[in-house]
């Protein structure tokens, strides 16, 4: 009987950790995030960030649309030096209760890091332009090859894909 005691208590100290270090950093977020070198928002991804982020001159940003899921994400408009018309944005989620899920699965880090190491040794895989992490508020920003400016097509419950098309 006492053998299980620790085969119960390893998993809820191991949630435990993730819940308080996913708490510890959006906290940290909320004192001190505006501090920190990484955009909150869609926002204020203006032009010198997103030269920042993808080491190339951008003098102008605009929105062409975006929405919120596990992350905020948006096309944005580039204008600049040997910069693509547009790209595709993630960043962290704007709400504390969406942003805790992703820091239980730690996709912010896990995602900036597939971009950084491994997408580029794949294919079929969109085109990383730029990404930043901070492990301190556990924001992430992702500057993507913008899919929907060619010829894919995003399928969803309302609008499925075909099976001769899957």
């Amino acid at each position: 009987m006492l053998s299980l005691i620790p085969e119960r208590i390893a998993p809820a100290v191991s949630l435990a950790s993730h819940l308080g270090r996913g708490l510890g950093r959006i906290g940290t977020d909320t004192l001190i995030g505006r501090l920190r070198p990484l955009p909150r928002t869609i926002g204020d991804l203006d032009a010198a960030t997103v030269s920042s982020l993808i080491g190339r001159t951008v003098t102008s940003v605009a929105l062409i649309g975006g929405d919120a899921g596990t992350s905020s994400r948006a096309r944005l408009a580039l204008t600049g030096e040997d910069v693509p018309d547009s790209v595709f944005v993630k960043m962290a989620a704007e709400t504390v209760a969406t942003r805790l899920m992703g820091e239980l699965g730690n996709l912010a880090d896990t995602e900036t890091r597939f971009y950084r190491q491994l997408s580029p040794e794949l294919t079929g895989v969109p085109h990383c332009y730029g990404s930043g992490f901070d492990a301190v508020t556990g924001r992430f920003v992702l500057i993507l090859e913008d899919l929907a400016a060619g010829p894919c097509e995003f399928p969803d419950t309302l609008h499925p894909i075909d099976a001769d098309r899957a």
